[in-house]
């Protein structure tokens, strides 16, 4: 709840010479991968809205300026924040990755909120799965991925 006091711990916890290094989630519009399917399957499920900015969460620190704010009122200097992007590939079948966004992000919510009938799952299963195998890649599956490469020095 106060990410200010939680960083201020980490940066009390640093051995002298330390620096604070973490990868964290830019906006979901970013990455392709967390609403995977998500439009396709407005029309059979409800989708529900991303996630508020800010706010506790998988993109709780996607915006840069407040985690440097976040960051500088714990104390911290010397932030750096680099961009990174990346295909983010993913482990396993087409199959097992409908699974799992079936269970996860706003597709997941969407199936948890409304428990589809069979037939109204088996659609967006289908559909999932369409939209999933156009990324297949020569390694398995992978989709665009954006996240911040935070440093900082206590």
């Amino acid at each position: 709840e106060d990410p200010v006091a939680a960083f201020e711990n980490l940066r009390r916890a640093l051995c002298a010479g330390g620096r604070l290094v973490f990868v964290c989630w830019q906006d979901p519009s970013e990455n392709a991968w967390f609403a995977l399917g998500a439009e396709e399957l407005s029309e059979v499920l409800d989708i529900p809205d991303p996630p508020v900015p800010n706010t506790p969460g998988p993109f709780g620190l996607a915006d840069p300026a407040r985690t440097h704010a976040l960051l500088d009122a714990a104390g911290f200097s010397e932030i750096e924040i680099d961009d990174v992007r990346v295909d983010l590939p993913f482990s396993g079948t087409v199959d097992e990755m409908v699974a799992h966004q079936l269970s996860i992000g706003p597709v997941g919510a969407a199936v948890r909120q409304a428990k589809p009938d069979a037939e109204a799952l088996a659609t967006a299963r289908a559909r999932l799965r369409d939209v999933i195998a156009e990324h297949a890649v020569a390694e398995g599956l992978a989709a665009d991925a954006a996240a911040w490469l935070v440093s900082a020095r206590p």
